[in-house]
């Protein structure tokens, strides 16, 4: 399920659509690396002008919507529990957990950038 490498497993955007019901627009993460299962793994995104979000937020200076950064977060969570359950070959009842201080993520500025953004999902124990 992906190449190996030193960082972990990394998983194309096709990829992520057999883990995630999710589709454009609503897909968030396009590419995830530095996946060590049950512990963290990195999503990107190519973020662009012509992102519809950007027309309404802000447009003379566009900025992507924290809650849409939480909503990266979240699939790169996602992708990481069905990689993981997957990893182990074992049926798992995953739940989403709270965001760990969603204030702080959302006030990270997102602009429209011909670099990748990246998110960080990491597993914790409550």
């Amino acid at each position: 399920m992906g190449e190996s490498g030193q960082a972990g497993l990394v998983l194309d955007v096709e990829q992520i659509k057999k883990l995630l019901p999710h589709r454009a627009p609503f897909l968030f993460i396009e590419r995830l690396t530095e996946i060590v299962p049950f512990a963290s793994a990195t999503g990107h995104k190519a973020v662009s002008f012509n992102e519809p979000h950007f027309a309404g937020h802000f447009p003379e200076f566009a900025v992507m919507p924290g809650v849409l950064i939480v909503e990266a977060m979240a699939q790169a969570a996602g992708a990481l529990i069905v990689v993981a359950i997957g990893y182990l070959r074992k049926k798992m009842q995953a739940r989403a957990a709270a965001a760990n201080k969603p204030r702080r993520i959302a006030k990270t500025t997102r602009v429209p950038a011909p670099r990748r953004s990246r998110v960080r999902a990491k597993a914790g124990r409550r």
